[in-house]
């Protein structure tokens, strides 16, 4: 009976295994360089890529052939190639954080080093300085911090791309927006492309306010801001006051916008949620509910915000009117 202890061939299982577990640990990517440490020959390299089991991805970086092609598979690869001075970064590391409005597409990295040829597909950006509290590990790849990548992106993108992008991480971490404004002069300098947008969207925002909550909410506040209406308060809670009936201090919603001092709120449909019986006479019932307590109450969609903003922004002023003229607290008394 064969061991291990007395099979000549248990090493070169053993390393098989751990190239197999590497190699899948990086969506099927692997390094030259991890895999001569692994103990691979130059000439056993050669002659996987010749049988066919691995195919070169990039300079010195190759594939498994079996493993099914991705994005985060060539992002893999690239950072690979780019070296350990390297790290994903702008869009593909705001795809990688999952960032609102950003979708997995471009390659993308930055490096402190010089590289001259860069290969076709990928973007390479230099820096001088990538601090070790801006880069880290997540989901499997050397990727910039949350904080240096809205900083970058910012760089990349159209102002209204960056915001959805920015209000999305604030969801991730309440602390982002401090920790943004403290590095402003660091990561923010006079040149840097992208400074002007992080500094207008921190200085247009309240640190307070709840972020939003979808692209959709996003761009819906753009508008109103841009048309120069009044920005209302975002995700506020109505409930009927205590000693009201049928059922006092009772909480019967959250409107995704609203002036609570008119008692004007907005509500945006961007999912197919509303189409279900059980949400619609759910939907009948709130609206009854906050049409008794006096509400005005605007809902808007995607088609609305993003394709027929006159149509909103009339609305809007139009709600205001009768909500404010309605008011005990009108805004223009």
């Amino acid at each position: 009976m064969k061991t291990h202890h007395n099979d000549p061939s248990a090493p070169k299982e053993r390393r098989e295994h751990r190239i197999r577990e590497l190699a899948a640990s990086q969506f099927g990517a692997i390094g030259r360089d991890q895999a001569v440490a692994e103990g691979l020959s130059a000439a056993a390299i050669k002659y996987r890529v010749r049988s066919g089991e691995w195919r070169r991805a990039l300079p010195g970086i190759y594939v498994v052939s079996s493993a099914p092609a991705s994005w985060n598979q060539r992002l893999k690869a690239a950072e690979l190639w780019a070296g350990k001075d390297a790290a994903v970064s702008h869009r593909a590391a705001a795809a990688i954080w999952e960032l609102d409005g950003i979708e997995p597409g471009l390659i993308e990295l930055t490096t402190t080093r010089g590289k001259q040829c860069v290969p076709k597909g990928i973007v390479l950006h230099r820096t001088l300085v990538l601090a070790p509290k801006d880069r880290g590990v997540y989901r499997g790849f050397r990727v910039t911090s949350l904080v240096r990548t809205l900083f970058d992106l910012a760089g990349v993108v159209n102002p209204a791309t960056f915001e959805a992008a920015a209000e999305s991480a604030l969801r991730r971490n309440g602390g982002l927006y401090r920790e943004a404004a403290s590095r402003l002069d660091e990561l923010g300098g006079h040149g840097r492309p992208g400074a002007a947008a992080v500094r207008a969207f921190l200085a247009g925002r309240d640190p307070d306010a709840a972020p939003t909550e979808s692209v959709l909410e996003t761009r819906f506040l753009r508008l109103i801001r841009l048309a120069g209406l009044p920005e209302p308060v975002r995700q506020h809670e109505v409930r009927v006051p205590s000693g009201c009936s049928p059922g006092g201090d009772r909480f019967i919603t959250r409107l995704d916008f609203a002036h609570p001092l008119i008692r004007f709120g907005i509500r945006l449909n961007g999912k197919r949620t509303h189409l279900q019986p059980e949400q619609w006479q759910k939907d009948q019932s709130q609206g009854n509910d906050l049409e008794i307590l006096g509400w005005t109450v605007l809902d808007f969609t995607w088609e609305d915000v993003v394709n027929r903003p006159d149509y909103v922004v009339a609305m809007m002023r139009r709600g205001y009117e009768k909500a404010d003229s309605a008011s005990p607290n009108p805004l223009r008394a």
